[in-house]
């Protein structure tokens, strides 16, 4: 008994810092589509300007999700978590004193490629210490940090934007890795399979053993079909949180303050539709469940265009909406994580949400187009949509048939089974 709860307390240390990395993570993916119209004043600027700072924060993020996950490989999940803490907070604490908007777009980019690894590196080390039984619940729960961190966002733009400018959000996204190197050190172990395999293996695997992995038993078509859906997800997810709360200001009349104290919803919404993906995803199609999530996410989005803002209807859907769009994109996440063994998971899920950064590099620049065309906010809010119900009703489909034809992960492939 004594050496479960051991082990319980063990793994039990890692969910808590990894969620507190993604809740980091979160943060700082989500905090820039909340102050972009602040910060465009700031400089002198009308937001739609700010599509640069969009499109440099994205091609660093495209640039770290494909990086990062190999070195990881090569020098260890923990001290890339570690390196990645130290440049996120220094990157973005730099931004934040950015004399213009154009060295301000450089340095997101910058801090960018060390935000990206956070999710695939984080994922794949404790994927290798949860136990399998429980692998869809507590990799949710370890998800919830993003939703929570996007939310936390959201708490920042409302409460301290008035208060200190847009700057002081960024501090806080800055203050938070630095604050988070200790727990770290303290609590997070070395990958297993970085520990098992000889320094001198680890030099020797090269790009085309890793695409050989990825692509490899017949994984292709799946790795395909993966880096698609990650496109689109990604774009649409980036597209939706750069540009709502200006949609929202710009065709809709609604204050920046105004839509950030409501966009707090998300941390109800967003954690249980996380938390509830894992749960479900163990017990039942994790498929068939992520199809839904990404046609509830598509439809509710286009609903909040039909509802009245400040009202207790649009509270709810706003809510329900927030539940089924985290739903949607932990779900990819696991059914990603599951797809791949331990010898390739960070480099495949890697380069899968690699495929989903260039998708979030191109999308903020559709967003932009769509404002400078003033429709309605209905309209909008339709078109930003539309990916998320190509995904449900064709793609997604797709990819279970793919994966049927694909060599099972096993078990102990998929985690390292605890008894």
């Amino acid at each position: 008994m004594d050496r479960i709860a051991e082990r319980h307390q063990g793994y039990g240390r890692i969910v808590a810092v990894i969620t507190l990395l993604l809740f980091i993570d979160g943060f700082d993916l989500f905090l820039l589509g909340k102050i972009a119209p602040a910060i465009a004043a700031g400089y002198g600027h009308e937001p739609a300007a700010l599509s640069g700072v969009f499109t440099w924060h994205q091609a660093g993020l495209a640039i770290g999700a494909f990086l990062m996950p190999m070195f990881a490989d090569r020098y260890g999940a923990k001290r890339l978590l570690l390196v990645m803490c130290v440049f996120i907070g220094l990157g973005s604490l730099a931004s934040s004193f950015a004399p213009s908007i154009t060295s301000f777009a450089w340095l997101r980019g910058f801090t960018g490629i060390f935000i990206a690894g956070v999710l695939p590196v984080g994922l794949s080390l404790l994927s290798e210490k949860v136990p399998a039984a429980r692998f869809g619940t507590l990799m949710s729960i370890a998800l919830t940090g993003m939703s929570a961190g996007a939310a936390a966002s959201g708490i920042s733009a409302a409460w301290l934007l008035d208060l200190y400018g847009w700057q002081s959000g960024i501090w806080l996204g800055a203050a938070l890795p630095i604050a988070a190197i200790p727990l770290v050190i303290a609590w997070l172990p070395e990958s297993t399979r970085f520990t098992e395999t000889s320094a001198t293996r680890r030099r020797s695997v090269s790009l085309t053993d890793q695409l050989s992995g990825v692509f490899g038993e017949r994984r292709a078509i799946v790795t395909l079909l993966l880096w698609i859906i990650c496109f689109l997800t990604m774009g649409q997810t980036a597209l939706v949180a750069v540009w709502m709360p200006t949609y929202f200001q710009e065709l809709g009349g609604i204050s920046i303050q105004r839509f950030a104290l409501i966009a707090m919803l998300s941390l109800i919404g967003g954690a249980l539709g996380t938390l509830a993906i894992g749960w479900v995803q163990d017990r039942a199609n994790a498929l068939a469940i992520l199809v839904l999530a990404y046609l509830g996410n598509g439809l509710g989005l286009a609903a909040l265009g039909l509802i009245s803002f400040g009202t207790a209807g649009f509270a709810i859907a706003f809510t329900l909406w927030t539940f089924v769009q985290s739903a949607s994109i932990a779900g990819l996440s696991l059914i990603m994580t599951r797809a791949y063994p331990v010898s390739i998971r960070a480099t495949g899920v890697g380069w899968a949400a690699c495929a989903g950064r260039i998708g979030g590099m191109i999308a903020p620049s559709v967003g932009a187009f769509i404002l400078i065309a003033r429709p309605s906010l209905l309209v909008a809010l339709c078109w930003a949509a539309m990916p998320m119900l190509l995904l449900g009703l064709i793609l997604l489909p797709l990819l279970g048939m793919a994966q049927r034809r694909m060599p099972s992960v096993s078990a102990k492939e998929t985690v390292v089974a605890h008894a």
